[in-house]
């Protein structure tokens, strides 16, 4: 068996955060940990935890220490938690206690068939919810599946995710759950038997589409099953050239696209969209398109009801019917856009408000004015979305005079920002000026200084403009700003006045990291005032406590040291002294942070 690799107390607190290395340190001494056993390089066990079951924990070793590690517990995701610590602490403290054992595969391949079929008759009894495994495991290829006992299978599944685990983890509960449907289907398509590999990619995806919301999937475990199973079917697809097969598939896939757009575009059709747009043939890029209008029609009928129900309500919900009429409008211009007429596209694009296909194809048609009678009933961000297409035309000088009417009313910013670039690039650098300006003032930062700065140099004006811009920062005592400006001109004693008048009140306009660039740029030209900043920062983050800002101020202290045996011989120790008499003598964690560093 591989030797694994030696592990320190200090190893396991530097695996984890604090708190949970001293929790997992309280579980050790409690003897929560059963049945530690090595397997390899890899470690496993169970522990007790707050639950009538204890959780699994696995942990595995490369040549340089942990590899990575697993808990079951509810923040085990990566083996961070005081479980993984205890059996950690297990390893260190006890190696005796820990078993070795053969891989779980090659026990079980050892195994004979009559031990293996009283084994799974055992765990069954134990764990029901097993029973529907074995039942998948003996269905393909052998038989067609029957629907409606697999959709409540895959329902099962789901309640049983929903019940056993807490909202956080049930997302991957029951992804975990699914992958055996997954499997199956697999086997059904590996064997040829793509019917009903399709009939079991459609219900994992009708059930995942029907309790999706239920498990606010954050961390994407069930999008990625849905699109596993999207795939699938693409795959399915490619292979097949049954009429009724692809009619099927295809249907499942638009379905998928239409749910994506009633939940207002999270991205969950893109690769069901793909699909069709790669694979459809034209006679099936009709049918859904056909499809598509029978989508926008019950959408208007829906809306018209809800109407007549509400005619007092906000605009909120019809700015939703708007975007979703717009994406489906989208989707049947796509999907038809070869076989429309020219006068069909373009009615179609403005009853469902897709204005970007309105002027794109009304500039293909040579017809500028209905495109600008268009562009003008858009909004400004719209409006700086229509400008490649009026470039592409070659027409940008005519949007951009029809945008500048728009200067006097508050504009978006990013309309300004496009104005700005296209007088730029035209050479009106009055204007670009003007506009990079007004742009700095709407949103002061570094980058639209420097856009401002970047044409006043052009003009020669550089001088005149900075002596304004750096008046008017003072006197709204934007030093942050000033700071980086001085910063990124190389100016390293203005930054250091400009930073020394940040706000220090609170530690949100602190300024820390900022203050740090400064102290890197002085260490140069002003050794003193980089070591001041360092020490300052150094000495906060030991007030804040914890081994991460220790370990941070030890980095900061090394440089205080490195300065001083350039500049000051002979300080670094009676500074050092005062720092232990001050706070480390009561930190034997920064203690260890500073040992590490080669500082204590």
């Amino acid at each position: 068996m591989p030797n694994l690799p030696s592990l320190s107390h200090s190893d396991v607190r530097d695996w984890t955060k604090q708190r949970f290395y001293e929790r997992g340190e309280t579980y050790f001494q409690q003897d929560r940990i059963q049945r530690p056993r090595r397997e390899g390089r890899t470690l496993k066990a169970e522990c007790q935890g707050s639950r009538p079951d204890p959780y699994h924990l696995e942990v595995e070793f490369h040549d340089d220490g942990i590899a990575r590690a697993e808990c079951s517990c509810p923040v085990g995701g990566g083996g961070r938690c005081k479980h993984v610590v205890a059996l950690l602490l297990t390893w260190v403290e006890s190696p005796e206690a820990v078993s070795e054992q053969d891989p779980l595969t090659q026990t079980v391949e050892e195994l004979s068939q009559e031990t293996l079929a009283r084994l799974v008759l055992d765990m069954v009894e134990r764990h029901p919810d097993l029973e529907r495994l074995v039942s998948l495991a003996s269905t393909a290829p052998h038989e067609s599946p029957d629907p409606e006992e697999l959709r409540t299978q895959i329902e099962s599944a789901l309640q049983t995710a929903l019940r056993n685990t807490d909202r956080y983890s049930a997302p991957e509960e029951a992804a975990e759950e699914l992958e055996p449907f997954v499997t199956l289907g697999d086997d059904y398509a590996d064997h040829g038997h793509r019917a009903d590999a399709t009939t079991v990619y459609c219900l994992l995806i009708e059930a995942i589409q029907d309790h999706y919301f239920e498990f606010r999937d954050r961390s994407g475990a069930l999008s990625r099953q849905l699109t596993t199973c999207v795939k699938r079917l693409g795959t399915v697809l490619a292979e097949t050239n049954a009429d009724d097969l692809r009619e099927r598939v295809l249907r499942t896939l638009f379905e998928v696209v239409v749910w994506d757009i009633d939940q207002g575009g999270r991205g969950l059709g893109d690769r069901a969209r793909d699909i069709i747009e790669e694979q459809a043939t034209l006679d099936e890029r009709h049918l859904m398109g056909e499809w598509t209008r029978d989508a926008l029609a019950e959408r208007n009928r829906t809306e018209e009801e809800q109407r007549i129900i509400s005619l007092g309500s906000s605009g909120a919900a019809s700015d939703s019917r708007d975007w979703d009429q717009q994406a489906l409008g989208r989707l049947l211009l796509n999907l038809q856009e070869h076989t429309l007429d020219d006068e069909e596209y373009l009615r179609i694009a403005r009853e469902t408000g897709c204005l970007t296909n309105l002027v794109a194809r009304l500039l293909d048609l040579d017809r500028l004015s209905d495109a600008l009678d268009a562009a003008r009933g858009a909004s400004d961000y719209e409006l700086v979305r229509l400008a490649p297409i009026f470039e592409t035309h070659d027409e940008g000088a005519a949007l951009h005079d029809l945008a500048l009417d728009r200067l006097d009313d508050d504009p978006h910013r990013r309309l300004v920002a496009w104005l700005r670039d296209y007088a730029t690039e035209h050479d009106d650098l009055d204007r670009a000026l003007d506009l990079s300006t007004r742009l700095f003032w709407t949103r002061t930062s570094l980058s639209a200084y420097k856009q401002a700065r970047s044409v006043a140099q052009r003009m020669d004006r550089w001088d005149e403009v900075r002596s304004e811009l750096h008046d008017q920062l003072r006197e709204q005592g934007q030093y942050r700003l000033l700071t980086r400006i001085h910063l990124d001109n190389g100016d390293v004693e203005a930054a250091l006045n400009a930073v020394a008048k940040i706000n220090s009140t609170s530690r949100l306009s602190s300024g820390a990291s900022l203050k740090m660039d400064v102290a890197e740029a002085a260490e140069d030209e002003y050794p003193e005032e980089a070591i001041e900043l360092y020490r300052q920062r150094g000495r906060s983050l030991i007030a804040d406590r914890g081994r991460g800002n220790y370990r941070q101020a030890a980095e900061l202290f090394q440089r205080v040291k490195s300065l001083y045996e350039q500049h000051k011989p002979g300080v670094w120790d009676d500074v050092l002294d005062a720092l232990y008499d001050d706070e480390l003598h009561r930190l034997p964690a920064a203690q260890d942070e500073f040992e590490k560093a080669g500082l204590l």
